[in-house]
C-alpha cells in the first residue's frame, strides 16, 4: 500500500522531517547518491515579482531538505531545473533562480546549481516520438521532486507527474503539447521514476500556473509513490484525481486506478485540509477585460498552446493594454492554439502562432502571425498595425 504523509508547516525544518519519516521517504536513500532535486521554478524575471507565492518553490523547503539530506550524510546534492526561456524577453532558468530566491540559497549553502537548458539532454522514445530529457534527471541516483500544490488552466492541477515536464528542452515541449500534453506527462513520468515527491503547499495558486491569486495553506505532502502523492495533492486542492487527464493515463499504464484507494495517508486528514481551489479561467479574454477594452475578444486556448506561446501572447497583450486602456475596438478577435475557431461575426481576425494558422487555413483577410514559438515583437506590431481604435 503507497503511503502519503500530509503535515502542517511550521519553519525550522521539523515538519518536512515529519512528512519525510511518515511516508519514509529517505528509505531507499544512500549516502553516497548523486542527488537532483526538481523545484517547481516555471518562470522568471522582475516582470513576474508579484508571481511568486503558490508559483514557485518555496525557498525554506529547499533550504530544509537540502539540511535533512546532509544530515543524513548526503554531499552530492544539485538543484535541477528548466524554466520557460525567451530570449527575446530575457526569460531564462537563470532568472527564474533569481526570482525565486534559489540562486542566493544555492550559493550560500554550497550547493550545485544547474540549467537543464545549458546542460546535456538524451534523446528517448515516447509513443514514437523522440523527445530531449535532461541527462541529470535521467542519471540522478535519487531523484526528489519538489513542485508547487497549485492549479493549472490546461491540465487542472501541476503537481509531482506535471513538474517532470521542467526537464524537457523548449523544442520537446512543444511536442507534447502538439500530440497531447496529458498523455506525454504520464509517458514521461514512467520514465523519469522520482524516488520522493514532497507537494510544497505553503501557498497554492488558483488559475496556474502563473498567477496572483494565492492564497497561504501551510502544508506538506510526501510520498514514496509518485501516483499516490499527486492522487493525494489534487485532492486537497477539490480537484477529483480521476478527472485529471494525465493522472488517469498514468495509473491505467500502471495497471492502477487514480484513486484514493489503496492510499495510506499519515498525519493530517485530507478532509482537515482540503480546499476548493479553482483552476478554469477565460485568461486570454480576461486580461483585455481588465484594461477595460471593448471590442476585442479572445477565446480561452486549449491544451495544444505551448508554454512558450502561453507566455508570448500573455505579455503581447498586457503591453499593448497597458497602451490601448479604455479604447474600443471594432469586433476584433485573437485566436492563438489549434482549439478556437474564429467567430463567424468577427471583422477582424489575428491568427497568432503555427497551431492557429494550420487549424484556420479558410479564414479570409485574417492577420496572420507565423512563428513556432511565436515572436513578441511580431505579434505586437501586428497588433499596432492592425488594430485601430474606433
Amino acid at each position: 500500500m503507497a503511503v502519503v504523509s500530509i503535515v502542517r508547516y511550521k519553519p525550522g525544518g521539523e515538519s518536512l522531517r515529519r512528512a519525510i519519516e511518515l511516508c519514509e521517504g529517505f528509505a531507499e536513500l544512500k549516502s553516497h547518491a548523486r542527488v537532483l532535486i526538481k523545484p517547481n521554478v516555471v518562470i522568471g524575471d522582475e516582470k513576474y515579482r508579484n508571481f511568486v507565492k503558490g508559483v514557485l518553490t518555496s525557498v525554506p523547503v529547499l533550504e530544509e531538505l537540502i539540511g535533512l539530506l546532509r544530515e543524513f550524510g548526503c554531499q552530492n546534492i544539485t538543484i535541477g531545473e528548466g524554466s520557460i526561456t525567451n530570449e527575446e524577453m530575457g526569460l531564462s532558468t537563470g532568472t527564474a533562480f533569481t526570482l525565486a530566491g534559489i540562486g542566493e540559497m544555492a550559493r550560500r549553502l554550497g550547493v550545485n546549481l544547474i540549467d537543464f537548458h545549458q546542460q546535456g539532454f538524451v534523446k528517448i522514445d515516447l509513443d514514437g516520438h523522440q523527445v530531449e530529457v535532461a541527462e541529470a534527471a535521467l542519471e540522478a541516483d535519487f531523484l526528489i521532486n519538489v513542485p508547487v500544490l497549485k492549479t493549472h488552466v490546461q491540465t487542472k492541477v501541476s503537481l509531482g507527474l506535471k513538474n517532470l515536464k521542467g526537464t524537457l528542452s523548449m523544442t520537446s515541449r512543444r511536442i507534447f503539447h502538439r500530440y497531447g500534453v496529458e498523455k506525454y506527462i504520464a509517458l514521461l513520468a514512467g520514465k523519469l521514476k522520482p524516488q520522493l515527491t514532497v507537494l510544497d503547499g505553503l501557498y497554492t495558486v488558483n488559475y496556474g500556473p502563473v498567477h496572483y491569486d494565492y492564497r497561504e495553506l501551510n502544508l506538506l505532502v510526501a510520498g514514496r509513490d509518485p501516483l499516490a502523492a499527486d492522487v493525494v495533492g489534487s485532492s486537497i486542492l477539490g480537484i477529483p484525481p480521476e478527472r485529471v487527464e494525465h493522472l488517469v493515463i498514468y495509473a491505467s499504464l500502471q495497471g492502477r486506478r487514480p484513486s484514493l484507494e489503496g492510499i495510506e495517508v499519515r498525519g493530517e486528514k485530507i478532509s482537515q485540509v482540503a480546499i476548493r481551489a479553482e483552476w478554469e479561467t477565460t485568461w486570454l479574454q480576461n486580461i483585455i477585460n481588465s484594461f477595460g477594452i471593448k471590442g476585442i475578444r479572445a477565446q480561452t486556448p486549449g491544451p495544444s498552446l505551448c508554454s512558450g506561446c502561453m507566455v508570448t501572447v500573455n505579455n503581447v497583450l498586457r503591453k499593448f493594454g497597458r497602451e490601448y486602456s479604455g479604447a474600443t475596438f471594432d469586433n476584433i478577435e485573437i485566436c492563438t492554439g489549434r482549439e478556437p475557431r474564429p467567430f463567424k461575426d468577427s471583422r477582424l481576425v489575428f491568427l497568432f502562432g503555427n497551431c492557429s494558422l494550420e487549424s484556420n487555413p479558410e479564414v479570409e483577410g485574417a492577420i496572420k502571425v507565423k512563428g513556432c514559438p511565436l515572436s513578441f515583437a511580431a505579434c505586437y506590431e501586428a497588433l499596432k498595425k492592425h488594430a485601430i481604435p474606433l
